[in-house]
């Protein structure tokens, strides 16, 4: 279990109700309701009172401090071809380590990427995996309708990333970003929520030294 904000009530009218309340006595053993204002589009960490957030579209989200089941996932590197694989499932991550100890799998361990959720719920996105055996590269997206295009161009023989399924939910739009490239020299897509790396490839590709293609933010992880 991990503590987590998540949103209770939006609009302008609902959050100045609450605000007019937290102005009235508390009733005893209550906690004491305090707001604070940004414009992250995403609360803070720490404390369990409500909050008040603005958006950067000028409307109003309330966040409580509640405690919600995320799970790891967890990063592996075919080095060999270039391809970063994700799974939140124990199983495939203790098949892949043990390929890997007997010497007959290419992809490495590397350790916990973000945070996400099983199942759907509330303001979450599910994550579509594919995966393309000729260039062996797996392609994760939020994108209902890019993931439409990609299951029609494989029907279709038009493109080989074949449909695995929803691998995990993510927030809607608050949290760790996570960037999304394209190598269009390897046509391997390349995930990160690194600042430093975003910014070190998508200069590459402006200056023309780089192959990757910055293609914007992919999702974000829990915080």
């Amino acid at each position: 279990m991990k503590k987590i904000w998540k949103s209770v009530q939006t609009g302008r009218a609902a959050c100045l109700a609450l605000m007019l309340a937290a102005a009235a006595p508390l009733t005893a053993g209550a906690d004491a309701v305090t707001f604070g204002f940004g414009g992250s589009g995403s609360a803070s960490s720490g404390g369990t009172s409500p909050k008040v957030i603005e958006n950067p579209d000028s409307s109003f989200s309330v966040y409580e401090y509640t405690e919600v089941e995320v799970v790891p996932v967890y990063r592996f590197l075919n080095s060999e071809e270039a391809d970063y694989f994700w799974t939140i499932s124990e199983d495939e991550k203790q098949y892949l380590e043990n390929l890997a100890l007997t010497g007959s799998g290419k992809y490495e361990y590397e350790g916990i990427s973000g945070y996400v959720m099983k199942e759907d719920g509330e303001n979450r996105l599910p994550v579509y995996r594919f995966f393309n055996e000729k260039t062996m590269d797996h392609f994760y997206t939020t994108s209902e309708a890019e993931a439409e295009q990609v299951k029609k161009d494989y029907r279709e023989k038009k493109d080989d990333y074949k449909y695995e399924g929803i691998c995990w939910y993510v927030p809607e739009r608050s949290g760790v970003q996570v960037f999304r490239f394209y190598d269009v020299k390897f046509h391997n897509h390349f995930y990160t929520s690194d600042v430093q790396i975003r910014n070190r490839l998508a200069d590459a590709w402006e200056a023309e030294t780089g192959t990757y293609r910055y293609e914007g933010v992919a999702w974000y992880w829990y915080e």
